[in-house]
């Protein structure tokens, strides 16, 4: 059956602040694409049969460094997908959690509360943003079938958020927003099984440590 690959995109200026990005469209920063190429390398021979991509550029960015890399080019191009876009975080976009706090108390009091269903104003609660992230990746997974590559592999490049939702839907789970969060350009794995979803690796990123830190203890800026 098919093998599914979540890939996180890499750092950018804001990941390095603590910035909520949500939907804002920001490049990668130099360790982003260095992180990047690392990861293009260590799935360099996985021959994807079709690689997807969030269309925010951070994303588009990590997802054409690995198709560049990959030693069969058997997936021509990359196919952009909004539905796997991070989370809206609507009017906190921009901010840090420390800022986000001080200038809208009340809403970041609600979102400790209640991280899954609390909305962001102007944007989604989390349960939107993983109901959304799950039919995006659900759309995919028919594309596939109806091509015929059951048996191959399929590149995801998204977000953290995203990846996250990914994988506990893959457990028969809810996302919990409290969660471990996915370090940037980690690689995790989750195989079809008949009708059911196992994962194989989470937040892998021996292929980054070259970089000479452990990028999972930045990630957890972002659990709620």
């Amino acid at each position: 059956m098919t093998t599914y690959y979540l890939i996180r995109h890499g750092e950018t200026e804001a990941n390095q602040s603590g910035i909520l990005q949500g939907h804002l469209d920001v490049p990668l920063s130099d360790t982003g694409r260095k992180q990047a190429e690392l990861a293009a390398r260590a799935l360099s021979q996985v021959e994807f049969d079709e690689i997807y991509s969030s269309d925010l550029c951070r994303a588009m960015e990590t997802a054409r460094i690995i198709l560049a890399g990959q030693e069969n080019k058997r997936a021509a191009v990359v196919n952009p997908e909004e539905g796997v876009r991070e989370i809206n975080c609507g009017v906190l976009q921009g901010k840090t959690l420390a800022e986000a706090e001080k200038i809208w108390p009340e809403v970041y009091k609600e979102l400790k509360r209640d991280p899954l269903n609390a909305p962001r104003p102007g944007g989604e609660s989390y349960l939107d943003f993983y109901r959304r992230a799950v039919a995006a990746f659900e759309r995919i997974r028919e594309s596939v079938r109806r091509k015929g590559l059951t048996e191959g592999a399929v590149a995801i490049v998204a977000h953290g958020g995203t990846i996250r939702s990914l994988l506990a839907y893959a457990k028969g789970q809810v996302v919990n927003p409290a969660s471990e969060a996915v370090a940037n350009c980690s690689i995790s794995v989750v195989k079809e099984e008949g009708s059911s979803l196992a994962i194989v690796k989470e937040n892998c990123v021996e292929h980054l440590l070259a970089l000479g830190f452990d990028p999972r203890e930045k990630a957890q800026m972002y659990r709620w």
